[in-house]
């Protein structure tokens, strides 16, 4: 994931969703955090599903169907390469 973001925060925006899947991000503190505001963290974020949907799908060979504003679902995250 590190690879695919040129921005600083937006790889450590991938990296607190990633270590824990299942539990929702707070944009507020990542925003206090990483010092940007929050209409920023929520494009952040948005492009962020979008990148990590289509790169477990391409990873997995599946098909992920779904509109643009579609939450990324934790079990999508922690799904098991074949």
């Amino acid at each position: 994931m590190d690879d695919t973001f040129d921005v600083y925060e937006e790889r450590q925006l991938a990296h607190v969703l990633l270590e824990a899947p299942r539990r929702p991000v707070d944009l507020d503190q990542f925003c206090a955090g990483m010092q940007i505001q929050p209409q920023r963290a929520e494009e952040m974020m948005d492009t962020l599903r979008g990148v990590m949907m289509r790169q477990i799908g391409a990873e997995t060979g599946t098909i992920i169907a779904t509109s643009d504003d579609r939450l990324l679902p934790w079990w999508l995250a922690k799904a098991d390469p074949k």
